[in-house]
């Protein structure tokens, strides 16, 4: 199809070697009273939001998405391989790999957990 030549040839000529095999990105805590933000540089699926707010220790828990960055959607494992838009359009999403989504609901809750301290 007419987006899957677009996809092609936007993945093919794109230099991706400033990324190397592994990146970081940074990710941002902030808390006002019982309301905290979590700030990703990505488009995170919705399934990752709500992990997040599932295991915050705060009863209000907003995710910010492209928050000072852009490194494309992160899908969950289970739709990686898919034919989900995400996991099949987005250049970056083959770059964040298994295990992205899962790191970024880790992380993101230990830091709220370390700032409810």
């Amino acid at each position: 199809s007419s987006l899957d030549k677009k996809f092609a040839v936007e993945y093919t000529t794109t230099d991706y070697s400033r990324y190397g095999d592994t990146y970081e990105i940074e990710i941002q805590t902030l808390v006002l009273g019982d309301f905290a933000l979590v700030g990703l540089p990505c488009q995170p699926y919705s399934e990752i939001g709500h992990k997040i707010r599932e295991k915050s220790p705060y009863e209000n828990t907003m995710i910010v998405s492209l928050a000072n960055g852009e490194y494309g959607y992160v899908t969950p494992d289970s739709l990686l391989g898919t034919d989900s838009y995400g996991a099949r359009f987005s250049i970056y999403t083959s770059r964040s790999g298994y295990g992205t989504a899962d790191l970024l609901i880790d992380h993101s809750v230990a830091m709220l957990k370390k700032l409810k301290k």
